[in-house]
């Protein structure tokens, strides 16, 4: 599966994405309202597994054209680690210091 295929199906998970938050009667049901998408919506919870699985196949066919080594890949994803940490810091930190 080529970069480009696999970014048109990441494209429709996000509308299935979209499609499921707008129709999710089922995450606040006291919040019920009357639309055409609440019955179908469940069809379309498949996103995050699409979304999910072409971002391992994405890292997988990433790290096989480039010559698969366990050290060193588990080195990178220490520091894709550390990196989302980073970030997940520096947002919730603002919010802690104000609860506080």
């Amino acid at each position: 599966m080529t970069r480009q295929e696999t970014t048109y199906l990441k494209g429709w998970a996000v509308l299935f994405m979209m499609f499921l938050h707008f129709g999710c009667g089922f995450v606040m049901p006291e919040y019920q309202y009357s639309w055409c998408g609440n019955d179908y919506a469940g069809a379309f919870q498949i996103c995050v597994p699409i979304f999910l699985f072409l971002s391992g196949y994405g890292l997988m066919a990433g790290s096989m054209n480039k010559g698969f080594a366990v050290f060193d890949s588990f080195k990178k994803q220490v520091k894709r680690c550390f990196k989302l940490l980073k970030h997940y810091w520096v947002v919730i930190t603002p919010f802690v210091a104000l609860a506080l």
